[in-house]
């Protein structure tokens, strides 16, 4: 819930029962790879992002983590 009081004391409430990224309403995979590619660019140079979220989405095909391990050192 945000709760927002303006200074004329005139008071704002907002909830949101669902919020966006839950189980009923999940991301959509764009907005996946942007989540990530926000957190990751704090750490990471963006070419080692890219080639770190690539691998990521191949994660399921891949036979050994190593490369998802490498990609995400600095």
């Amino acid at each position: 819930m945000v709760v927002v009081t303006l200074g004329n004391g005139e008071r704002h409430e907002h909830f949101v029962t669902q919020s966006l990224g839950n189980v009923h309403r999940p991301l959509s995979d764009r907005q996946l790879d942007q989540k990530f590619r926000d957190q990751a660019i704090l750490v990471l140079p963006e070419t080692q992002v890219d080639a770190l979220l690539e691998q990521c989405w191949r994660m399921d095909s891949l036979k050994s983590l190593e490369p998802v391990l490498e990609a995400a050192v600095p």
